[in-house]
């Protein structure tokens, strides 16, 4: 247990290269490092940046949410990004209890989380959609894989892309049963930890699953943000599209009954698309950079009330 310690936090060698050394399974190494930690051999402290004080409390009364956590962050996109994951890393070591189901979605920050977070307890890690693109890095398949390693967490992935060529078809893949199995654990999930994606200005992992026509059609619908496949106007409204019908995901509505729904982004050029999502009502907690709270300060706050999704219907 003290030289996979030692190996591990001290060494910064993997957990693969430390169970060829010992003679031993990499999940074996995983367990030991468990204990050493429930034993008192390894205590970590996590620095985290997170900014102290007022700012964010005002935020998270701003756009109507219980938590906001804030970070430093830095100027540099690749290391805000690390930033934001190592704060959504220890806001899941601290909320994931025995026996809970959490939901993950995909992208670039997302990704990197399982950088960052220690083992967790007994839990259930679910996908919140299907897959896009080739990048099997930023897949929601792998997002859950590197959160999962090393801890009693079991995972629930969807092996079908996250838009299919029609309505048809995605109604047939949603009743393939091992697929139907992850949908229906939608409605008990305890967490869901979003990204969020702009659509005006463009950022966005979804470019490359979207035809021509159809980033005209969302051009046209005036669509702001995205999540999780969904597209909401500058209200916070649910767009609804020729899209709609063809994906594979949680669904909008399911997300606004889940008790803790957390989005980890930031950067200035996100401020619009976090404002709507954050009117949208679906949230309840955010992770983000202190310069993107600030500005998010700037916006108009969101209308108190209950959690209530709104949907622009397709004209």
């Amino acid at each position: 247990m003290l030289e996979s310690a030692r190996a591990f936090y001290l060494r910064d060698e993997s957990k693969t290269e430390i169970a060829d050394r010992l003679g031993i399974s990499r999940f074996k190494v995983a367990r030991l490092l468990e204990q050493a930690r429930q034993r008192g051999i390894v205590r970590i402290t996590i620095l985290d940046g997170e900014v102290r004080g007022e700012l964010a409390p005002r935020l998270a009364e701003h756009l109507q949410i219980e938590e906001c956590v804030v970070v430093t962050g830095a100027p540099e996109e690749t290391l805000n990004r690390q930033a934001l994951a190592r704060a959504a890393a220890a806001f899941l070591m601290r909320t994931i209890q025995r026996d809970d189901s959490f939901g993950l979605s995909w992208g670039r920050t997302l990704a990197e989380i399982g950088n960052y977070i220690g083992p967790l307890p007994a839990s259930t890690a679910v996908a919140l959609t299907g897959g896009v693109g080739t990048d099997f890095q930023q897949s929601p398949v792998e997002v859950l894989r590197t959160v999962a390693e090393g801890s009693g967490v079991q995972t629930m992935s969807i092996f079908a892309p996250l838009f299919v060529e029609s309505p048809e078809s995605a109604a047939a893949l949603r009743r393939v049963p091992a697929i139907a199995s992850v949908l229906a654990r939608y409605a008990s999930l305890d967490l869901a930890i979003l990204s969020v994606g702009s659509w005006r200005p463009r950022i966005t992992q979804l470019i490359p699953a979207l035809t021509a026509a159809e980033r005209d059609e969302l051009d046209q619908l005036d669509v702001r943000a995205e999540v999780v496949g969904a597209f909401f106007d500058d209200q916070g409204r649910v767009v609804e599209t020729s899209l709609s019908g063809r994906r594979i995901a949680v669904l909008p509505r399911e997300l606004v009954t889940i008790p803790r729904v957390l989005a980890v982004a930031g950067g200035e050029s996100k401020v619009p698309a976090l404002a709507a999502v954050a009117r949208s009502r679906i949230l309840t907690a955010l992770i983000t950079d202190e310069q993107t709270a600030r500005l998010l300060l700037e916006t108009e706050p969101v209308t108190p009330g209950a959690r209530r999704l709104s949907t622009r219907p397709l004209s």
